[in-house]
């Protein structure tokens, strides 16, 4: 994998890890400042805000990254194309306003959703707006490889919103979580127009004479991104949204609950998603298959590798987990929980795949592929709900996320290239599956929720590993992969870690 890849998921994984490590802490003293009817309108209110926020984006933070990083060396082909999506992007939200604006007018919210609703929405308008303008020169930066600053802002901004949101929260309720957002989105935008103004002449923005670019091309991908992407949000959020037209607040909570804790399981394979969109763009550009292949298995190795043992701990720890997070009212959320999870694994197993093959600029059969995963989630969503509740939400989505997998390795095979060349996936299930009897057994020895949640990660962490390395589930370069990409002194460490765990002396690299 090219170190200008590994560099940049490298950086989108601090930030994911840092943005997770603050939801973490935030989300539990969100969940009893706004009760579980509260939460769950909050809940409703952000999953209406990601799929409104498609609409508003048009694809054009995908599009700007993979167009800009095609020619990243060329500052006067970046500046065209960011002055371009820009001005698109102004269009496109200034569109999006007035129809939100008339629909809030009309009162439709409250009509769907319930009360209070109306006024959640004129706050879910500034949300969006911010968050576009955020997103759009997010995307300049990282199309030109400075996912470094991207990152840190991503970070910083998440810090400002948790700072914000509990008093704001505490003050006004569910309006000022949402307010939080906003503020939090605007000022991280700012900093993000000071920074990319360094490196990309923001004055093409209003000069159209300089502007030579294939802009059918580039409309043509963004519209037919926009749409890849509003399929897949749907995976993740018209579930909420359809337990809050058929269920109520409380529901919709304790849904939320479960799919927060699933959700943990995504934030490496989001990280890998993201970075491999415009690191790979130009690899198509070019047609090497070989590299191709290579690279996108490695990615989905490394997803797997460390998805699955994520999927053990949560199956593990779920129900004290969820005990001392949320609060014993929301062991209602547990079950789903469990249905979820064989779902997220798959679909995190899918999305450095999806990355790779959007990358290509062929939407088409990405989309027809993503839209049927959509259409059964949602199908079986409307069926389920109302007869078996969030236990039949879980089991629609699940079966959704699972379809994306299927879908999308299809897919790759079609395109010319294999994302699971030598990946050895059933010793990494072994794995996985051998290490959960043990760590239940433990589990069920130690009588403390906060002794389990402390002991038991690190134990898994240990017992996984050492049945990947001596069932060879993982080899010396999946090693080699992660260790040079790592200070010599914390390499050096790590390799006597692991040559202790392997029972039979194979692999003398890492004396």
């Amino acid at each position: 994998m090219p170190k200008n890849i590994i560099r940049g998921f490298l950086s989108i994984l601090s930030g994911s890890i840092g943005v997770t490590a603050v939801s973490i802490v935030l989300t539990p003293i969100l969940v009893r400042v706004l009760g579980v009817s509260g939460y769950g309108s909050y809940a409703a209110v952000l999953s209406i805000i990601a799929i409104l926020s498609i609409l508003f984006n048009a694809g054009i933070f995908d599009a700007t990254r993979k167009f800009i990083s095609e020619d990243s060396n060329n500052r006067g082909w970046a500046s065209n194309v960011f002055a371009y999506y820009l001005r698109l992007s102004t269009v496109v939200v200034a569109l999006g306003v007035i129809s939100l604006l008339l629909i809030t007018f009309l009162g439709l919210p409250e009509e769907l959703f319930g009360e209070g609703f109306t006024g959640y929405f004129y706050l879910i308008l500034l949300v969006l707006v911010f968050k576009q303008m955020y997103q759009v020169f997010r995307s300049g930066l990282m199309g030109l490889g400075f996912e470094h600053y991207t990152e840190s802002l991503h970070f910083a901004r998440q810090v400002l919103f948790g700072l914000l949101a509990i008093p704001l929260a505490v003050w006004i309720g569910v309006d000022g979580a949402l307010l939080a957002y906003a503020i939090a989105y605007g000022a991280a935008g700012v900093v993000l127009v000071v920074i990319l103004n360094k490196y990309i002449n923001l004055k093409y923005i209003c000069d159209l004479s300089k502007e030579k670019l294939p802009t059918n091309k580039l409309l043509g991908y963004n519209l037919m991104s926009m749409i890849l992407i509003l399929f897949i949000y749907s995976l993740y959020h018209i579930d909420i949204i359809l337990i809050q037209y058929f269920l109520d607040n409380e529901s919709t909570g304790y849904y939320r609950a479960a799919l927060t804790v699933a959700e943990f399981m995504w934030f490496v394979p989001l990280a890998l998603q993201t970075v491999l969109l415009h690191s790979t763009s130009e690899l198509w550009s070019k047609n090497k298959m070989d590299e191709i292949t290579n690279l996108t298995s490695n990615a989905v190795q490394f997803a797997l590798f460390l998805t699955i043992i994520m999927g053990v701990g949560v199956i593990v720890l779920a129900r004290p987990f969820i005990n001392i997070y949320f609060g014993p009212e929301f062991a209602t959320a547990i079950v789903p929980l469990y249905i979820l999870i064989p779902g997220t694994i798959g679909f995190a197993i899918a999305r450095p795949i999806l990355a790779v093959s959007q990358s290509s600029g062929q939407l088409r059969l990405l989309i027809l592929v993503t839209g049927i995963a959509s259409v059964i989630n949602i199908l079986l969503n409307i069926a389920l709900v109302p007869r078996y509740n969030i236990i039949g939400a879980a089991v629609a989505t699940s079966i959704g996320y699972a379809s994306m997998l299927l879908g999308h390795y299809i897919i790759a095979l079609k395109m010319g290239y294999q994302p699971f060349y030598s990946i050895r996936i059933l010793r990494l299930l072994a794995s996985g599956i051998l290490t959960a009897p043990i760590l239940f057994a433990i589990e069920f020895l130690i009588e403390s929720n906060v002794l389990s949640l402390v002991i038991i990660p690190f134990i898994g962490i240990i017992i996984y590993l050492f049945l990947c390395l001596n069932i060879n589930a993982i080899n010396q370069s999946d090693i080699d992969l992660v260790l040079t990409q790592l200070p010599d002194h914390i390499c050096q460490k790590i390799k006597i870690i692991m040559k202790k765990l392997v029972l039979v002396n194979k692999y003398e690299k890492l004396q």
